[in-house]
């Protein structure tokens, strides 16, 4: 599976190599083309009245719902079933 692949990465900061992997969720947005989704937001009106959670963020937290595998709005943002390490 593509999702399933996590790859890790180099990083020299100051001459000391740090080891990081990109989460499932970082992969599956990057392939999102969030240009794309501006303008729809933008053509449309989308974050005419939002002050803090825009569109975006609500289309994050939806695509972490379905990995998750949440059950309910309230496990979503409780963290129930999401392991923030």
């Amino acid at each position: 599976m593509f999702f399933a692949k996590i790859r890790a990465v180099d990083l020299t900061l100051a001459g000391a190599a740090l080891m990081y992997n990109n989460s499932m969720l970082s992969e599956i947005l990057k392939l999102l083309p969030r240009e794309t989704i501006k303008k729809i937001i933008d053509s449309h009106q989308g974050d005419h009245y939002t002050k803090t959670f825009k569109s975006w963020d609500h289309l994050v937290a939806m695509i972490t719902g379905q990995l998750a595998g949440v059950t309910s709005l309230r496990a979503l943002v409780s963290g129930e079933s999401v392991e923030c390490y």
